[in-house]
C-alpha cells in the first residue's frame, strides 16, 4: 500500500473540489459513513469509544462551518504533518455543521480527514448533526444542500448525511485520564448506576439528550431542567465529582457551549472548548493538545491550550 503525504493545502483543494461535484460528495459521505459504521461495528454497537491511547491528542470544540479558523489552528500545531507520521491523534467534539459561512466544506473536509486517518480522527456527534426529535433550531445545513444541488439533489445529500451522524459515536472514554463528549456526559445513567460499563453504554433517548444538550453550571450542586436550550440538563460541581469519581477519570472535555476559546468549569473537572470565532460575538477560538504520557497538564490546563 503506498501512503500519500498530504499537505493542508491540497486536503483543503481536495474539499473544495468535492463540495462542486454531486457524485464526487456522495461517494465521500458513502465512504464516511462505511469507515464509521465498520468502527461502531467493531465496538459491538456502541456509542462509547473506550481507549488507551499512545500518541499525543487534539481536542477541537465546536466548528459551525468556519473552516478558516479550523485550518489556521492546524497550521499552528502542525497537525497534517503528525497525521502524516501517525503521532497525533484528532478529536473532533460535534456540532460541524448550522451557523457558518461554509457548512458543507467543513464538513467536507473533516470527512476526507476521517477517511485519509480513520482512527486517529474521531468525530463526535453534536447536537447539530441532529438526532430524530431533538433536531437544533435554526438547523440551516438542508438549505445551504438545496441551494448548491437544487430541491432533489439537495434533499438526497442530506438524508446521506444523516445516515452519516447515526454511525458517529457520543463519547470517548479514557481509563484514568478523560471523558469526551459534544454537552454532557451520560447524567441519568450515572445517577442510577455505578459502574463505568453500563454507565457509558449509552442509546435511548434520553442518553442521546444528556449528552448532546447539557450544559455545567456554577449556580447549582446537582441537576436540573436546561432552560436555556429547551432540552437537556444543567449539572452542578457535586455531579462532576461523583462522575469522575465513578469512572475514575480526572476531567471531562467538552464543545457545545459558546465561549472566548475555552473556558473551566467545576473545580477543574470540566474544560470547554469553543473553534469558530465571531457568530457568537467570541473573538478567540481554541484547540486542547495534551500529552498521552503523563497527566502533568491537568495542573496547568491553560497552558496547553491554543488559543486564536
Amino acid at each position: 500500500m503506498v501512503f500519500i503525504m498530504w499537505s493542508i493545502e491540497e486536503l483543503v483543494h481536495r474539499a473544495q473540489d468535492t463540495v462542486r461535484d454531486f457524485h464526487k460528495l456522495q461517494t465521500l459521505i458513502n465512504d464516511t459513513k462505511y469507515e464509521l459504521e465498520f468502527e461502531f461495528n467493531i465496538r459491538s454497537k456502541r456509542y462509547v469509544v473506550k481507549e488507551r491511547t499512545s500518541i499525543p491528542m487534539v481536542f477541537f470544540g465546536d466548528i459551525h462551518g468556519d473552516i478558516n479558523t479550523l485550518v489556521e489552528l492546524m497550521i499552528k500545531l502542525n497537525a497534517v504533518e503528525y497525521l502524516n507520521s501517525n503521532s497525533m491523534k484528532m478529536v473532533f467534539l460535534g456540532d460541524y455543521i448550522d451557523r457558518g459561512p461554509q457548512q458543507l466544506l467543513t464538513l467536507t473536509f473533516l470527512s476526507i480527514l476521517k477517511c485519509e486517518w480513520r482512527e486517529n480522527i474521531l468525530l463526535l456527534r453534536g447536537n447539530h448533526e441532529p438526532v430524530k426529535g431533538l433536531e437544533p433550531y435554526p438547523h440551516d445545513f438542508p438549505y445551504e444542500l438545496v441551494e448548491r444541488f437544487g430541491s432533489d439533489g439537495g434533499r438526497e445529500l442530506y438524508y446521506s448525511f444523516l445516515e452519516m451522524f447515526e454511525a458517529m459515536p457520543l463519547l470517548l472514554y479514557i481509563p484514568d485520564r478523560i471523558l469526551a463528549f459534544h454537552g454532557g456526559p451520560p447524567l441519568s445513567r450515572a445517577e442510577r448506576y455505578t459502574d463505568p460499563d453500563t454507565i457509558l453504554n449509552v442509546g435511548n433517548k434520553e442518553d442521546f439528550e444528556d449528552v448532546l444538550w447539557s450544559d455545567p453550571t456554577e449556580d447549582i450542586e446537582g441537576v436540573s431542567y436546561n432552560v436555556y436550550r429547551g432540552a437537556g440538563k444543567l449539572w452542578g460541581w457535586r455531579i462532576s465529582e461523583r462522575i469522575v469519581e465513578k469512572l475514575d477519570i480526572k476531567v471531562m472535555i467538552r464543545g457545545h457551549e459558546p465561549c472566548n476559546g475555552f473556558k473551566i468549569n467545576h473545580r477543574g473537572m470540566v474544560v470547554t472548548l469553543f473553534s469558530m470565532k465571531g457568530y457568537y460575538g467570541n473573538e478567540s477560538a481554541a484547540a486542547l493538545r495534551i500529552p498521552y504520557d503523563d497527566n502533568s497538564w491537568l495542573s496547568n490546563i491553560a497552558s496547553y491550550i491554543l488559543l486564536l
